[in-house]
């Protein structure tokens, strides 16, 4: 048995079990578990590492011996799992978090949307109607609302609290790609196939389309912060500017190829377009002036986003590079870094702030999380979190402390992006593990975290497990 082959095996049994009921049954009859922990470990699955080696001392039975303490310190002070939710049937392809970060929700290739509620890890509502792929969903930043787009051709609200649908708008050609709210949640902006876009209000009607596309494909939409303004990219390689009261088209910019995604400055002053012509513009919103042309980290540019405090603009690549410039509204871009080179195509990138440091979030296909620290030096800290499956999107908790992650498993994983790592200097480490474990959603009753705590024989401190033989 190869080594991927064992851990892709062991990450099946251990991380899609439902409630770790069969936890120890399933590992009952598997040789090598300290190695496949081992392996685990090596491979950034800390959490499936812990897993397993809750799972090969048998709850009840076996002894532990100094290879399990080790394994499972080390898998301890790696771990940064803070929650893993069974989400969906197919493909989970987006997430976001509500305002206060109480809630999360999921978006799914099975029509369905789920809400969460992260600290009570307990699912709050499932929002069911659509008969198709759902491409976005987003909390309203005021209100109790959710908002969906989907392959079937529509675009719907939802209560938050009871997953009842509240509003529809149809008539879309093919797929609603995006949908967004304003900053104060009083309307929301959808693009669409066929270059379609609008300004809608909370109860699905339309106010205004936004006309100035050529193409068949708008990808992305956003709002200015102050709302007054909405941002557009399509493949006819445009990426405009509309008045969000009037829908009047202020700018045009047109690319060499096509505009591929959108963000504006922390001021609203200017906006980034990501081109695959291979550059990334930064040009005025007020008459679309071009003020810095920059090259993209490789090949077409894919994904382009400022950090909250615009000192940043981060780019992604086709090619899986990902740069980060320097940025001074005056100035422009004044230093470049490198954050990765080739690798795994990037399918979301979000940033925030964590522990004060403006950090860049990349979503790969390869279901890699990378995690990218900045600061005034420059200095980076690097951080890779594995999900199950393809990494589809990403969503950065309103105070930073998490990141989720839309899993190609059907899963959402939460991750912890804090520094500190897991505080356990007077806890039994096995009762810790198993109880994280329980928390985290993916193993053990109370039945089964009460025998952990209870026997003796795991009751040895984090600080000084056994060593040698």
């Amino acid at each position: 048995m190869s080594g991927s082959d064992s851990t892709d095996d062991a990450m099946r049994r251990a991380l899609l079990l439902e409630g770790g009921r069969e936890l120890q049954g399933a590992f009952a009859a598997r040789p090598r578990l300290r190695e496949d922990a081992r392996r685990a470990l090596s491979d950034d699955r800390p959490e499936l590492a812990i897993l397993i080696v809750l799972a090969s001392v048998g709850v009840g039975t076996g002894e532990p011996d100094a290879a399990a303490y080790d394994v499972l310190a080390d898998a301890m002070a790696a771990n940064r799992l803070a929650a893993a939710y069974p989400a969906h049937g197919g493909d989970t392809l987006d997430v976001a978090w509500s305002p206060e970060g109480m809630l999360l929700a999921s978006a799914g290739a099975d029509g369905e949307g789920v809400v969460w509620d992260f600290a009570g890890r307990a699912e709050v509502a499932r929002l069911k109607g659509h008969k198709g792929r759902i491409r976005s969903i987003a909390f309203n930043p005021v209100e109790p609302l959710i908002l969906t787009a989907c392959d079937d051709g529509t675009v719907r609200l939802w209560n938050a609290a009871d997953g009842r649908q509240t509003a529809q708008l149809g008539g879309y050609q093919t797929a609603a790609l995006a949908a967004r709210f304003s900053p104060r949640g009083q309307v929301f902006v959808v693009a669409a196939d066929a270059g379609r876009a609008a300004i809608v209000s909370n109860s699905g009607v339309e106010i205004s389309r936004l006309e100035g596309h050529d193409g068949l494909v708008l990808y992305d939409a956003v709002f200015s912060p102050d709302g007054r303004r909405v941002l557009t990219a399509g493949d006819d390689g445009a990426a405009c500017v509309f008045d969000t009261a009037s829908g009047e088209r202020q700018v045009k910019l047109v690319l060499d190829g096509a505009a591929r995604s959108v963000c504006f400055s922390g001021d609203g002053a200017s906006f980034a377009v990501a081109g695959y012509d291979g550059r990334v513009r930064v040009a005025s919103a007020a008459d679309g002036r071009v003020q810095h042309d920059l090259p993209s980290p490789g090949g077409r540019a894919y994904f382009v986003a400022f950090t909250p405090d615009g000192d940043w603009l981060a780019c992604a690549g086709a090619d899986g590079a990902l740069g980060c410039w320097r940025y001074d509204a005056e100035l422009g871009a004044t230093r470049h870094v490198t954050l990765s080179g080739p690798g795994s195509q990037i399918t979301r990138l979000a940033t925030t702030r964590v522990n004060g440091a403006a950090t860049v979030l990349a979503a790969r296909r390869d279901g890699v999380l990378s995690s990218y620290k900045l600061n005034d030096a420059e200095a980076l800290e690097a951080r890779r979190f594995q999900c199950g499956g393809p990494a589809w999107s990403v969503a950065a908790h309103p105070r930073g402390s998490h990141a989720a992650v839309a899993d190609g498993d059907g899963q959402v994983r939460v991750w912890s992006l804090a520094e500190e790592a897991f505080d356990a200097d007077e806890t039994d480490i096995f009762a810790a593990a198993a109880r994280w474990a329980q928390r985290a959603g993916l193993a053990f009753s109370d039945d089964e975290l009460d025998r952990f705590e209870l026997d003796e024989r795991f009751r040895r401190p984090w600080i000084s497990p056994p060593r040698g033989g």
